[in-house]
């Protein structure tokens, strides 16, 4: 984030070029990646793939949201490998209109540059729910945010494209699969019980797909496989 002359903090975003032969070899210059006629942003994360594409998410204050009060969205820009270069600031993509706040949680791309972005939506009542998007990199489009579950919010994708979700919080784990085939979501399954609050949750695959879970609960360590 940058903080403008107005004290607007702007999501911004800067590219390395490792390329021993390239005439931009070292960081190139820090560019304006997010909305200027929204108010401050925040939280940004990025994902990028071993092609070097890449695909930034944050929240936004600003966007009215279907009672008409501001509130903080999500949106998204995608980076283009073979220009180097960013969607400009009037190409960031809103994904979502709820009412209520929400927040980033993850973002997994695959080798194909194909996306999944998950957030916490807060509704009026402060109820969480955590959404999933999926963005399509030929037509450089976000499909409509499905809700997931009530707790599930880290995603991972194998480089095929077949993702994994997971999420706790009192005493349960859970899990959940994402189809490539159909964009579907399969059933919450439960991969970790306890008496504690899980905390420091993460994932990952490998390029088959097997992937492992770790999290923190209680002042153990805890993990479980899947194949």
């Amino acid at each position: 984030m940058q903080s403008d002359s107005e004290g607007v903090d702007n999501i911004c975003a800067n590219y390395f070029d490792l390329d021993p032969g390239s005439a931009t070899k070292g960081w190139g210059e820090a560019e304006l990646i997010g909305r200027t006629d929204q108010a401050s942003g925040s939280k940004p994360l990025i994902a990028l793939n071993s092609f070097g594409q890449g695909i930034a998410v944050w929240r936004q204050w600003g966007q009215y949201d279907l009672v008409g009060r501001g509130a903080y969205n999500i949106w998204a820009n995608y980076f283009d490998a073979e220009t180097r270069t960013w969607g400009n600031k009037n190409e960031a993509v809103l994904l979502e209109t709820l009412n209520g706040d929400a927040s980033p949680s993850s973002i997994a791309l695959d080798s194909l540059g194909r996306g999944l972005a998950t957030w916490r939506q807060d509704d009026e009542a402060g109820v969480s729910t955590f959404f999933a998007s999926y963005f399509d990199p030929v037509k450089k489009k976000w499909d409509e945010a499905i809700p997931i579950e009530s707790e599930i919010s880290l995603i991972a994708l194998d480089p095929a494209g077949q993702g994994i979700a997971t999420g706790g919080s009192e005493g349960t784990l859970w899990a959940k699969r994402f189809n490539l085939a159909d964009k579907s979501w399969g059933n919450a399954e439960i991969i970790g019980l306890g008496d504690e609050k899980f905390q420091w949750v993460n994932i990952i695959l490998d390029a088959k797909g097997r992937g492992i879970t770790i999290w923190s609960a209680g002042g153990y360590i805890g993990f479980n496989r899947f194949e």
